[in-house]
């Protein structure tokens, strides 16, 4: 008996140790710090199913990709718009599968950062009405020569 549960708690040990330390290791990893140079850009990707994703500075195989939230993007922007390292704003869209209020969040959020007195561009490679909606609040608005402008229009 006693070297069944000797036997059992080696077993025991081994499983954390294979499976518990590594799992524990991959939670707790933590980004570097980001050095931001005089003069830099900040490209911020959007797109997607914005969700209302709280920031977190631990990361899982299973997070979410990094500062695609609705959360973080709104910070990036409030950040950016007081940063005086940061000269403008690239907008990176994907087609934004959000709703017209988390657009309108956007919205406010990159007049703030052109109210600093930065400049903001929008980059798409196709055009949805959403997608148009945030990319409208910004200075320029670039597409590729043959970007579909999908924009079937709305009914009330």
């Amino acid at each position: 008996m006693k070297t069944f549960f000797a036997a059992f708690l080696g077993t025991l040990a081994a499983l954390a140790v294979a499976v518990i330390l590594p799992a524990a290791i991959l939670f707790l990893k933590v980004d570097p710090p980001v050095r931001v140079p005089e003069g830099a850009t900040r490209v911020q990707p959007i797109g997607g199913v914005l969700e209302d994703a709280p920031a977190s500075r631990f990361r899982t195989p299973f997070s979410p990709v990094r500062g695609r939230t609705q959360t973080e993007i709104l910070a990036n922007l409030k950040r950016a718009a007081g940063d005086p390292r940061i000269d403008r704003v690239f907008l990176d869209l994907d087609p934004v599968e959000a709703g017209f209020a988390k657009c309108e969040e956007l919205r406010a959020a990159i007049h703030e950062v052109r109210s600093a007195g930065k400049p903001v561009i929008a980059w798409a490679s196709r055009m949805t009405p959403k997608t148009y909606a945030v990319a409208a609040a910004c200075d320029s608005i670039y597409l590729p020569p043959l970007a579909p402008f999908l924009f079937p229009g709305f009914s009330m």
